[in-house]
């Protein structure tokens, strides 16, 4: 904050003397020194303070911009309200580190889909190294930035930058992707370690002006598992970038980082709760009996009996708030809470971009919109 306020100075013409002290004072001494300036200097701190704010909005993690766009779809053009901004930011968190390898280059020739010249693994290669060095050798590498990431209870979004020059109107994606470090979902009696999956999405993907790449993409852990609010240290595997399914570069990126823990935000919760929906291709109504229903800034969640399994398992899912915006669902997962066919089934839907749970009015399932009580 200290070389935030000097930064933001330097653009100010006010007395060198009052800018050490209002950057250097504590609360109560601040509180002393604004009876004692004058009005021409209290203008000039005025300044500061929004030239200040407009560099904290400025600095915001690249990730928030992603939902800014996915708010403004789904709110019509509204503007977005303090409390919604807040709820982004408060699980946001920058990131930075980067993996270099392969190369930027023409598919081989001869192969229809790119994959089928075999290339040499140790030829191409994968070094993890900081955002700022780049040496000689990787000049003409690929490099891939993990550049903020957003986090939830079962959810985690992963903005990702890839260098080169890409082509718009195609959707890209990563052959391989995978995330270690996560929490896993013990199956009660068989066993069994379930880790979550990694989602991309078309409207996850585009090429800026420059020609680089940003991909927007979601990992979702199965429920039951331990809240990635907790954090920890992960790292994540990518392999081969494709573009509508054919290799522009082959390679391996492995990037290391460290998910701070996050204070678990507001969660508003209903029991007894009916759900409904009409299958818009059979037309079939189905009544879903929940015994409890959780609405997170990332999601939603709910538990019915074990005989329920595996019902209403709808594609169309939003979450209506006071304003009438809607906030569509972007992966679903559901599995047993603990032991097969003997505990409650949870069905976990992730939202397109974090929102403020108070301000829930209904849910809709395809067609039908169930108020809130």
């Amino acid at each position: 904050m200290r070389d935030l306020y000097k930064e933001t100075f330097d653009q100010v013409r006010a007395p060198q003397a009052l800018k050490q002290e209002v950057c250097s004072m504590t609360k109560q001494e601040r509180k002393k020194a604004f009876r004692k300036i004058s009005g021409a200097a209290l203008a000039a701190v005025i300044l500061v303070a929004a030239l200040a704010g407009t560099a904290l909005a400025v600095s915001a993690p690249g990730i928030k911009e992603w939902f800014d766009r996915r708010w403004e779809e789904s709110s019509g053009g509204k503007e977005m309200e303090q409390a919604q901004e807040q709820a982004i930011l408060d699980l946001t968190q920058d990131v930075g580190e980067s993996g270099v390898s392969g190369q930027q280059a023409a598919l081989p020739e001869g192969s229809d889909d790119g994959i089928g010249t075999e290339v040499s693994r140790e030829d191409w290669g994968s070094t993890a190294l900081p955002a700022t060095e780049t040496p000689e050798e990787n000049r003409n590498s690929v490099r891939v930035t993990l550049d903020s990431v957003t986090v939830g209870d079962s959810c985690l979004w992963m903005l990702l930058k890839v260098s080169g020059s890409y082509l718009p109107g195609k959707t890209y994606t990563f052959a391989e992707t995978d995330l270690d470090g996560v929490p896993v979902k013990q199956i009660d009696g068989l066993g069994i370690q379930m880790k979550g999956s990694i989602k991309y999405s078309k409207d996850g993907c585009r090429v800026r002006e420059d020609g680089t790449l940003e991909l927007l993409i979601q990992y979702q852990t199965m429920p039951g598992s331990t809240s990635l609010l907790e954090g920890g240290d992960m790292e994540l595997h990518l392999k081969d970038l494709l573009a509508d399914r054919e290799l522009v570069c082959q390679g391996n990126w492995d990037i290391a980082f460290t998910l701070a823990p996050v204070e678990v935000p507001e969660v508003v919760t209903v029991d007894d709760f009916m759900l409904s929906y009409v299958d818009p291709a059979f037309g079939d109504f189905t009544e879903l009996e929940v015994q409890e229903l959780e609405i997170s800034a990332t999601g939603l969640r709910y538990f019915c009996a074990p005989e329920d399994a595996g019902r209403l398992l709808c594609p169309d899912v939003a979450l209506v708030l006071e304003d009438g915006t809607e906030v569509g669902a972007g992966g679903v997962h559901a599995s047993w809470e603990g032991a097969p066919e003997t505990s409650r089934w949870v069905t976990e839907y992730v939202w397109k971009l974090p929102v403020t749970p108070s301000r829930a009015a209904a849910l809709r399932f395809g067609d039908t919109v169930i108020p809130l009580p």
